[in-house]
């Protein structure tokens, strides 16, 4: 049976030129690559030839494996369609190539946790570029450690397949020339960058082929040494990113036609894009959305933020009237200020609590697993199944959302799985007299209802479908529920 597997896949990888080295298997459900017994030529893998991780499998490297060819994780006929590789503190592993998630139903997941990966031509996250199609996606998480593009090597997060890259933890990547979205069949690619440091050269979000890509940023540091060319979404949340264009003369910030520039403020604001030497090109059709949720609901004190710091314009001196979004500010008034090369964001006084009830409702999503990197984080993380609801106050619940975004009412549709996900809304209710009000919760599996902060319905718990109901005297005027 070993050896018709390993013909099916060496008969795969040969079709395509650029991968000739011999292909060499990992065998157990979970072993270290360092052990020559873990691969089925009973080596460890050299500069002469492909790792291929699949089936399954999970490859641990916490030393140094030296060099290898192409590393495939994730591409096999075999069920299940996925593979995994680990790096942990003390681990090093060099390679031209590391392609995770190829062609078909295939998943790679690369979970860098410690340690130093180098790869000299190429990265490629969710790849369908092999000739056979499919849906291939691939995930590679950042915590610790570090990522090294050499030379002039390419990233790209979504390579004609589902491409997800998330930076956190003490995390850096070290990049070239970074495309969150290439070529069709990469839409939904993104990269987030919840902490640790990405420093590169060139970034595409989308690509000249599909527009459909985007980048997050709500923590760490991102610097960039020419261009950040947006086409699709770039997203900046909270007030404790560094963001930082370094190029001296010329544009380094291009917000393209049909791009948006989104704002999320954090309770304490909104950290600023900053290009102190190079402009700024404003097309047209560009986008700037700005929400104030959260800071409103933290704060809501009038204020001003600097949103972006730049040394002149390339083309629009402001964006268009009709393509600035502004909400969840309640009584603020939001507006924005084109003053010294800088676009700042000012808050001013408005109508009072008259306004609040545009805020709707915020949401917050979830999945598991957070943080499968014990080995850094010791018991900081969660994996499914989960049998009670997380803590959202925990630090690390309030770090890993997902996304968060404004709806207008609770349902589930926002979600993107059907299992191993968790979701939070809050918002304000509207008492129109005091009086006993009876809420129902009703869910499958667990749910809680908090209002005014106050646990009112526990409902938790894996069960089918289950309805709770509670009363408690409300007087008239705005509620908190949870």
């Amino acid at each position: 049976m070993k050896k018709i597997a390993c013909s099916i896949i060496i008969t795969l990888f040969f079709s395509l030129p650029a991968f000739s080295a011999v292909n060499i298997v990992f065998n157990p459900s979970e072993g270290n690559w360092n052990v020559p017994g873990n691969w089925h030529l009973n080596r460890v893998p050299t500069s002469s030839d492909n790792p291929i991780i699949s089936a399954g499998r999970t490859a641990i490297i916490n030393s140094d494996v030296n060099q290898c060819a192409a590393i495939f994780c994730g591409q096999s006929p075999s069920t299940p369609r996925r593979g995994k590789i680990q790096m942990r503190p003390g681990g090093k592993l060099s390679a031209p190539i590391l392609i995770l998630g190829r062609d078909e139903d295939n998943h790679g997941i690369f979970w860098l946790c410690g340690g130093e990966l180098s790869l000299s031509s190429y990265l490629s996250v969710g790849d369908n570029d092999g000739g056979i199609g499919g849906t291939a996606s691939g995930t590679l998480n950042l915590s610790a450690g570090s990522l090294k593009m050499l030379g002039t090597s390419q990233s790209y997060i979504g390579n004609k397949g589902h491409g997800k890259m998330i930076v956190s933890g003490n995390g850096a990547f070290y990049a070239n020339d970074i495309t969150v979205g290439e070529n069709s069949g990469s839409e939904g690619s993104e990269m987030k960058i919840i902490g640790g440091s990405v420093l590169a050269n060139n970034i595409n979000v989308g690509s000249s082929t599909t527009a459909d890509g985007k980048m997050t940023i709500s923590g760490g540091e991102l610097v960039w040494n020419s261009l950040l060319h947006v086409r699709d979404t770039l997203t900046i949340q909270n007030g404790s990113p560094s963001i930082d264009g370094v190029k001296s003369g010329g544009s380094s910030l291009y917000l393209d036609n049909g791009s948006t520039l989104e704002f999320e403020l954090g309770a304490d604001g909104i950290a600023s894009v900053e290009m102190t030497n190079s402009s700024i090109n404003i097309t047209s059709g560009a986008k700037l959305n700005i929400s104030g949720t959260y800071y409103t609901r933290a704060s809501g004190a009038v204020k001003s933020f600097l949103l972006i710091k730049h040394n002149g314009y390339s083309d629009q001196t402001s964006f268009t009237g009709g393509n600035v979004t502004f909400s969840g500010f309640g009584g603020l008034v939001p507006s924005l200020r084109y003053e010294n090369n800088c676009i700042y964001l000012d808050l001013a006084t408005g109508s009072g609590d008259t306004a609040r009830s545009a805020q709707g409702i915020f949401m917050k999503y979830w999945e598991l697993p957070i943080n499968d990197d014990a080995y850094n984080y010791g018991t900081q993380k969660i994996v499914p199944p989960i049998y009670s609801i997380p803590l959202f106050t925990s630090s690390l619940v309030r770090t890993h959302p997902t996304f968060g975004k404004r709806v207008k009412k609770i349902d589930l549709s926002g979600v993107l799985k059907t299992e191993n996900f968790f979701v939070q809304f809050e918002g304000y209710i509207d008492i129109p007299s005091i009086g006993n009000y009876t809420f129902y919760l009703n869910s499958d599996d667990g749910s809680k209802l908090w209002i005014d902060d106050a646990l009112l319905i526990d409902n938790d718990g894996q069960h089918g479908a289950t309805e709770v109901s509670a009363s408690i005297i409300l007087t008239n005027g705005m509620h908190k529920f949870e």
